[in-house]
């Protein structure tokens, strides 16, 4: 097998239909498993006020909403400045102020959580650095969406032309809005990937095309309703850089979503929280930068 076959398999072995979004309830426990604390939070480099969300874990079979933890202390911190979370909703807390996250500064997560008497009192943390993001995306086309030779019918394929970044490290993950609606606003609904042996080549450029054809970041299911584009249809894709724990992290989310056991038990799902025997969840900042086009169906037909 040559280096380009290989390329080729690894990219497509690395491409999967996952997602990340703050919205995504943290229901990770067998049945007999102990109750943990869920810790789900996210910085950005948008300038606004960030969330981190605590809860207590549900049985993975319950079908019943996760129980939200008030009362506890939330500080996010970094080499220069402490931001103190304040609770804005049972279980929801939100940065006393405005801050915009900084590429290649990591950010740490402290959270205390308190019982009815000091034993019950837990102190969690978390850590995360903020990958550097590509400058821009140049463009997008929206065409039939395929997967080297093989075409997939009901599905258009969204496929961005960006310079990537020479670091093989860093994970991309796309996520999509139509006519300015998140469509991608769960973990199940996004699209990461490794660029690793494709790193620093300009993706979907003709190297990269000769070696794996084009690559979509995003594909819309045309049969349901809130991904079917018509004519004139607002799409704007955007690219954020993320580490590979956080990559991992969505990976097993996808795996073990819902309740059918065949599908992975929950025990298998990675954290970045620490203690990890009594937390789950991930603690994580990443960057995002768009692109917004105007879908045409007779430009999807070429």
């Amino acid at each position: 097998m040559n280096m380009n076959m290989k390329k080729l398999i690894y990219l497509l072995i690395l491409i999967a239909v996952i997602v990340s979004a703050c919205s995504e309830h943290i229901n990770m426990e067998t049945e007999s498993g102990p109750q943990m604390t869920g810790i789900f939070g996210i910085v950005t480099a948008e300038y606004k006020h960030h969330t981190v969300k605590i809860t207590k874990t549900m049985p993975f079979y319950s079908t019943d909403s996760a129980e939200c933890i008030s009362g506890a202390s939330v500080f996010v911190y970094d080499d220069t400045d402490t931001m103190m979370y304040v609770e804005t909703e049972k279980g929801l807390y939100e940065s006393e102020t405005a801050f915009a996250g900084r590429h290649g500064v990591t950010y740490h997560l402290d959270v205390t959580t308190y019982g009815a008497s000091e034993d019950e009192t837990q102190h969690f943390t978390a850590e995360c650095l903020m990958m550097p993001n590509i400058d821009k995306i140049d463009s997008i086309r929206i065409g039939k969406y395929k997967l080297g030779e093989l075409e997939f019918k009901h599905r258009l394929g969204v496929y961005p032309y960006f310079q990537s970044l020479p670091d093989k490290n860093i994970y991309y993950m796309g996520r999509l809005m139509k006519n300015d609606t998140l469509i991608s606003d769960t973990i199940t609904e996004c699209v990461v990937a490794s660029m690793e042996g494709f790193s620093g080549m300009y993706f979907n450029g003709p190297e990269m095309a000769a070696l794996s054809g084009e690559i979509a970041a995003y594909s819309l299911d045309q049969r349901l309703q809130d991904e079917e584009l018509h004519d004139g249809d607002k799409i704007t894709l955007l690219v954020g850089t993320i580490t590979k724990k956080y990559a991992n992290y969505i990976s097993d989310i996808s795996s073990s979503n819902g309740s059918n056991p065949m599908m992975g038990m929950p025990s298998n799902v990675s954290t970045n929280i620490h203690p990890s025997d009594k937390a789950v969840g991930f603690f994580t900042a990443y960057s995002e930068v768009s692109f917004t086009d105007i879908y045409h169906e007779e430009e999807e037909e070429e």
